[in-house]
């Protein structure tokens, strides 16, 4: 059953600093990966994962437990900065908004790609913070550092880039075929739980193919 049936929305995405907007599209070649590039490197992992290839489920689960650790860094950080800003008696402080900021509506085909959406928002938010606090000649902490901050953003968008298209599939992990061993090569071991399928994790597509090890 198509639960999404003849439903539609819009997902408009608002960015204010710089840094952020930065980090929204790029070129390959600076090397760098953004998060319109972080999506369409997801959706190579999600339909290898429908072919069973078990190295692309590997790195879709570092992914998403990325994810998750800078989530929890970057929470952390905007919350001691909103608390330093509330600090301050006797001024009304509103954090630093773009007068015309940076919207892009979103056409993404996979959740892990609007958890890296929701990341850059919450790198952005924090970002506005830090600036705030720089005006108010507040310094910056181990927690509440700039840098960190977007050091945490690029250690997740870099990951899906380090998987590679061998088209192995678990039956070939298992039987060491030279798909497995390509695959190896390139990307070193897999891990039993991964090829076993005992890691469960959110919103992980089915492979079409039912194997079982």
């Amino acid at each position: 059953m198509d639960l999404l049936n003849n439903l539609s929305n819009k997902n408009i995405l608002t960015l204010h600093t710089q840094a952020a907007i930065q980090h929204f599209s790029g070129d390959w070649k600076t090397r760098k990966v953004y998060l319109t590039q972080f999506a369409n490197m997801l959706s190579r992992l999600w339909e290898a994962i429908k072919q069973d290839d078990p190295y692309a489920e590997f790195f879709l689960y570092r992914t998403y437990d990325q994810i998750q650790a800078a989530m929890e860094v970057i929470s952390k950080a905007e919350q001691e900065a909103t608390q330093v800003l509330n600090k301050i008696i006797g001024m009304e402080i509103q954090i630093y908004t773009n007068t015309a900021p940076f919207k892009k509506e979103l056409h993404f085909k996979t959740p892990y790609a609007f958890m890296g959406a929701r990341l850059l928002l919450k790198v952005d938010d924090t970002l506005r913070l830090l600036l705030t606090m720089r005006k108010f000649g507040i310094p910056e902490t181990t927690t509440c550092n700039y840098q960190n901050i977007l050091n945490e953003l690029r250690k997740t968008f870099v990951i899906p880039r380090q998987w590679q298209k061998t088209g192995v599939t678990r039956l070939d992990v298992v039987g060491n075929t030279e798909k497995a061993q390509r695959a190896f090569s390139v990307m070193g071991e897999l891990p039993m739980v991964i090829l076993e399928k005992q890691l469960q994790f959110p919103f992980k597509p089915q492979a079409k193919m039912n194997t079982h090890i």
